[in-house]
């Protein structure tokens, strides 16, 4: 099989200050309406996320020694669904 379809590309480059600074920003902007009205929620929400995103992103890391777009697309499903999870718990 001589030609591939895709291959996996990966970049040494460290994270710019600024692009981290972003990413806060919109997270912040994004729980800002749940931390207002149930701030323990919100909390609650966020560090679930956190958590999930934190462990495969070291998995990713150890694994294939650093991540991949599709790792980064499966992170951001997982948070998501981290969040939701944790702000359903709190609304039961």
């Amino acid at each position: 099989m001589a030609d591939r379809v895709g291959k996996i590309v990966q970049s040494d480059d460290p994270l710019r200050r600024h692009e981290v600074l972003l990413a806060c920003v919109f997270a912040v902007t994004g729980f800002a309406p749940l931390l207002v009205t149930a701030w323990p929620a919100g909390v609650t929400a966020a560090l679930a996320g956190i958590v999930v995103t934190v462990m495969v992103a070291r998995l990713a890391i150890r694994l294939l020694g650093g991540y991949t777009g599709d790792v980064a697309g499966a992170i951001e499903q997982l948070f998501e669904v981290a969040v939701l999870l944790a702000v359903a718990a709190w609304v039961r």
